[in-house]
């Protein structure tokens, strides 16, 4: 089973947090925002159920380090969570969640998944930028390199010792 998320495995648009247009949800600000951005996940949420199975949905938060303030982007989270689960109109609700958990859910559902035969990759995050054999070209000499790589590490070692004594 896998999941493809259609922006990119960072935040869904919009919701970043520690930009210009964060949750707002108290009413007493002019920055007050919630309902709006409810709207906004609402709707991206529905567009996403039409291409998965199941009713479950992964949406990513965060990014390639984006938590120097983790404490500041699971508030954002949760705020966002508690508000959209109180409010909104829809059979949607939100929850924190790991991939575990997720994969869980989905299996629980009873979904047949197709099966896929063929290698991933080249993996392409952008026309002209291909990640080919990222994971998977040639893992024999890999573990030849890592496996010498630690022979190398640990004669060095038994040599300074020899040295020195």
């Amino acid at each position: 089973m896998t999941t493809i998320w259609r922006d990119h495995y960072c935040w869904i648009p919009g919701f970043q947090v520690n930009d210009e247009d964060n949750f707002e949800d108290d009413e007493t600000l002019e920055s007050f925002n919630a309902n709006v951005k409810m709207a906004k996940l609402i709707n991206y949420i529905h567009e996403q159920s039409g291409h998965h199975k199941g009713n479950h949905i992964a949406l990513p938060w965060g990014c390639d380090f984006a938590f120097q303030n983790a404490r500041q982007n699971f508030e954002e989270m949760e705020k966002l969570i508690k508000y959209v689960n109180a409010h909104n109109p829809y059979k949607v609700k939100l929850l924190m969640s790991t991939p575990n958990t997720f994969s869980d859910a989905l299996k629980g559902q009873d979904i047949k998944w197709a099966t896929y035969y063929h290698d991933m990759f080249p993996y392409s995050d952008d026309p002209n930028e291909v990640w080919a054999g990222f994971f998977s070209d040639r893992p024999g000499q890999k573990k030849m390199i890592k496996d010498g790589s630690a022979n190398l590490h640990a004669s060095n070692h038994l040599f300074s010792k020899k040295v020195i004594n």
